[in-house]
């Protein structure tokens, strides 16, 4: 008998339905439209390659990544190279090949079936399951059409923000999902089922990764115009929300622009664009820019408590305080459990919060998706400066 199906957590605009019901538009290039059908072997993202076989045929097949490759996830952009395992089938957009040319094929976004359903207002309906041939079928509501999906150990469920540790669905449950051809396997499989509820906390927890990752690291963006001391830059998209954090007179380092990072104040945002003052004048832009705080921030309402919603609250509040944690309101989130403190301002190091979310306490929190290292970063930082929640 196979062994049960257990969680492994999970690690980006053309028509595609989920892989067991498009391999003839997949075959057809004139119905792909200029997307390509792949299951992933290898995304080297700092070597510039993504590699995989294409869906149709099942032949190696190779594209270029650069600076403004867009990687989509669960129908948010800004996912990570990590997010994607091999075997994991994605659907890769690039530019038509130049007649005999032998330059690679740029990979202009790549995106998994999610995002796809959520871009077409699809989504699937559990008919039936059975457990002896670890399937399940499965009616997508756009065309009525039902088939069958393989399930096996590798496939994540998450039903109602809720990890399953055994694969167990009923029938009339919405859901999406991602599909991979793991290495050894003799056909896909569902790798993530998520519930709209799962997906649209995904959803939201991967802008909280983009505002985080901005706020550390720098939010990539491009150079509109001529460089003068008066600078208009776009963001990339998936730095929205953390643009609406802008204010005007902000200090910012642009970083790309020169041998240095060069500070500049923030005159006006309008979306994902901004213009800044105070660059050197005549400065040359070397590759991609990125655009980061001056000093550091971590403020409570607008990083710290939105991550905490998203990532806790579904299992630690009132009625539902597991571990007797519960993080409903401030008072109770710093006061903690039977297992600790919750918040001791000042001490990242004994706080229970921040001790169980980097994993430096068992069990790691939460057991769906990690917080990336930015995240923690910011949450370090707000404890170890007091914890205000001002």
């Amino acid at each position: 008998m196979r062994p049960r199906p257990s969680l492994l957590c999970a690690a980006a605009a053309l028509s595609l339905a989920p892989a067991w019901m498009w391999r003839a538009a997949a075959q057809n290039p004139t119905a792909a439209q200029g997307a390509t059908a792949i299951y992933l072997d290898r995304l080297d993202a700092a070597g510039g390659w993504l590699e995989g076989r294409r869906e149709a045929d099942q032949k190696p097949i190779r594209f270029k990544l650069t600076g403004s490759s867009r990687l989509v996830r669960f129908g948010t952009p800004g996912a990570l190279p990590e997010e994607f395992r091999p075997g994991d089938r994605l659907l890769v957009q690039s530019p038509a090949p130049k007649a005999n040319s032998r330059e690679p094929v740029t990979a202009l976004e790549i995106r998994d079936e999610i995002t796809e359903q959520v871009r077409r207002g699809q989504s699937l309906v559990i008919e039936g399951q059975d457990a002896e041939t670890y399937t399940f079928s499965v009616r997508d509501t756009r065309d009525g059409k039902v088939s069958k999906v393989e399930y096996g150990r590798g496939t994540f469920l998450v039903l109602r923000e809720d990890p399953r540790y055994v694969f167990r669905v009923s029938a009339g449950l919405e859901v999406f999902l991602n599909t991979a051809w793991p290495a050894g396997a003799s056909q896909p499989i569902a790798r993530e089922v998520l519930d709209g509820v799962t997906r649209e906390r995904f959803q939201k927890q991967q802008a909280l990764r983009n505002l985080a990752r901005a706020e550390v690291k720098g939010a990539e963006c491009d150079l509109i115009g001529k460089p003068t001391s008066v600078v208009n830059l776009q963001l990339r998209p998936q730095y929205a929300e953390w643009a609406a954090t802008l204010k005007p007179g902000d200090s910012l380092q642009l970083e790309g622009a020169a041998a240095t990072p060069v500070t500049v104040q923030v005159g006006a945002v309008s979306g994902e664009q901004l213009r800044v003052t105070g660059a050197r004048p005549g400065f040359k832009p070397l590759g991609t820019l990125k655009l980061r705080p001056a000093s550091p921030r971590h403020r409570y309402a607008e990083f710290i408590r939105p991550m905490l919603e998203v990532n806790c609250l579904s299992c630690h509040r009132e009625g539902n305080a597991q571990s007797g944690y519960s993080m409903s309101n401030p008072e109770r989130m710093f006061m903690g459990s039977r297992r600790g403190v919750g918040v001791v301002p000042g001490k990242s190091s004994e706080s229970l919060l921040y001790l169980t979310m980097s994993g430096d306490r068992n069990p790691r929190m939460p057991t769906d998706r990690e917080p990336t290292s930015e995240q923690l970063a910011l949450l370090r930082a707000w404890i170890d400066a007091g914890a205000s929640v001002e």
